[in-house]
């Protein structure tokens, strides 16, 4: 029952924190308009890439393992945040062609570099089995930088301002909230342990020990953003593409939520070798995925055009065919969140790496091919790279699944069909 509880707290509060950042670009687009949400997309597509791969894995390693102390384990992310907020800035520099979207893409690595530190606290009270103190976290912390965004937004009207304001929400909420954990305050640990110290062989062992974790991460979160990076001179194009991914996206907070809390018993199971368990866990996962997917279709065919002006603006507009083909896409892209789980749960990660590194190289093809070589930068080209890179991901996972653990699941199966499977 604990266990059912804890992966509950933890679905609960990654829903609650991934639809804070849903109202965040609903407020963005309806008050700002449809070119300062495309710049947002354009620098949440350089910042998410960037720091998902710093933050490395490395709380599940902290968790799983028994002999770091949080000191090393908060300095290694710490570090790692610091030279990923460098990198972006310096990208930012060079590249960006405008004063305002450099600001906006510093101000979104700070927003990053804090959520990375709160990741690792949230580590910390995990180990603890304090599950309920990150959700109440999670919500206060959403809370606050909503308020922050809203009110700017309304008085302030700028997009460099309004994110610079979630950033400093954001370390607000760290210092009132995370700071005072037993985590943060090294209960537990050592006599002489710091909270931060310079990098050390320590350091650098857990750094590579879950590099091949923070690559998949990465590799994942780049396979989005590369449509948005081909598209960031057509602004208006580009914040319509984010407004309908955004609004997809809610069923996939479902779908990872559910994810989320099979995930502990998909892995029972597989370490219990009970495949016929595992197999009915997955599947109750993919019914989830694929019934959101359908009411997501529905929905789209009754009034997607109309919902999306509702929700964002009359800016937003786009044909009804496009906004399927990127439903379609998004309903592709909840079965293989399921599958994800599927393959982390049996203990398959370093095959991940080739496999996401394979999907990131066709995106890029697709994109060059759709995107980079077109005269005009199109919503509808955007859809069909973003459909066709999930159907890609969908297919590898399932055949990655199938060719590695397709022997155990077929005959194991067979073994586990008494009633005790079905509890």
């Amino acid at each position: 029952m604990s266990l059912l509880r804890h992966s509950s707290y933890a679905a609960i509060g990654s829903l609650i924190f991934g639809l804070s950042q849903w109202v965040i670009t609903l407020i963005i687009g309806r008050i700002l308009g449809v070119e300062a949400l495309g710049q947002y997309a354009y620098a949440m597509a350089i910042v998410i890439p960037t720091f998902t791969f710093a933050m490395l894995g490395l709380r599940p390693m902290y968790i799983s393992e028994k002999k770091v102390n949080f000191g090393s384990y908060f300095s290694a992310r710490l570090w790692l945040m610091l030279l990923a907020l460098m990198g972006v800035a310096i990208y930012a520099f060079f590249l960006a062609d405008r004063k305002a979207i450099f600001m906006t893409i510093v101000a979104a690595g700070l927003v990053k570099l804090v959520d990375g530190l709160s990741d690792v606290v949230y580590g910390g009270q995990q180990r603890r089995f304090e599950f309920g103190w990150i959700l109440s976290s999670q919500v206060t912390r959403s809370g606050l930088i909503l308020i922050a965004t809203l009110f700017t937004a309304l008085f302030a009207p700028s997009l460099p301002v309004v994110v610079w304001i979630q950033a400093g929400a954001s370390f607000l909420g760290f210092l009132l909230i995370d700071r005072c954990t037993p985590s943060m305050r090294l209960a537990g640990e050592p006599a002489g342990s710091s909270l931060i110290c310079l990098p050390s062989r320590n350091t650098a062992s857990l750094i590579l020990q879950s590099l091949p974790l923070g690559m998949s991460a990465a590799l994942i979160a780049l396979i989005a953003s590369i449509p948005r990076l081909f598209a960031s001179n057509a602004e208006k194009e580009l914040g319509v593409f984010s407004a309908v991914i955004y609004i997809i996206q809610i069923g996939g907070l479902i779908v990872l939520s559910v994810g989320q809390a099979l995930n502990p018993r998909l892995a029972e199971a597989w370490r219990e070798d009970r495949a016929a368990k595992f197999l009915k866990l997955m599947g109750q996962g993919l019914a989830v995925a694929l019934v959101v997917g359908l009411v997501a279709c529905f929905l789209c065919a009754l009034a997607g055009p109309q919902l999306l002006m509702l929700l964002y603006g009359d800016e937003f507009i786009v044909e009804r065919g496009v906004l399927m083909l990127l439903v379609i896409g998004g309903g592709v892209s909840y079965v293989s969140y399921i599958l994800g789980y599927a393959l982390t749960s049996t203990q398959i990660y370093k095959p991940q790496v080739p496999l996401f590194a394979l999907i990131v190289l066709a995106t890029l093809f697709l994109s060059w091919l759709w995107i980079g070589l077109a005269g005009k930068i199109l919503v509808i080209s955007l859809a069909w790279v973003y459909l066709a890179s999930n159907i890609l991901t969908l297919l590898l996972s399932a055949a990655t699944l199938l060719f590695l653990r397709g022997k155990w699941l077929r005959l194991e199966a067979l073994r586990y069909t008494t009633p005790r499977d079905d509890k």
